[in-house]
């Protein structure tokens, strides 16, 4: 018992299961960035509506629609000089956006959905 303790990353647990409960929330709030629904302030961050503001970690997103491809960060962790969280994208997103520092992981997730974490 205490093996399996010691030996199971509890946070790639939580991470992998905030991803799947959250996601079709995610894509709803997808859908509304692209319908004009929400609107972004300053620097692309927008605040989310009640019903949203889990699916990330300060009850906001930051868009960047600054190319072809828009491109979404729901924040897990956002600290002074870094951030984790998911990326939707419409194809492979540029992370400089979202960086804020050097890159530690990235990963795609699935289609359209990637994994960041700067520090």
């Amino acid at each position: 018992m205490l093996g399996l303790l010691f030996n199971v990353n509890f946070t790639q647990v939580w991470l992998s299961l905030n991803f799947d409960i959250f996601l079709h929330s995610r894509e709803d709030v997808v859908a509304l960035v692209r319908s004009g629904q929400l609107i972004s302030g300053p620097y692309g961050r927008t605040e989310l509506p009640r019903q949203y503001l889990w699916t990330s970690c300060d009850g906001t997103i930051d868009v960047d629609k600054s190319t072809e491809t828009m491109e979404i960060l729901f924040c897990t962790f956002s600290g002074f000089d870094s951030v984790a969280g998911y990326v939707y994208s419409d194809q492979v997103p540029n992370l400089n956006h979202f960086s804020r520092g050097k890159i530690l992981e990235f990963q795609k997730l699935q289609e359209h959905w990637f994994w960041l974490s700067t520090t």
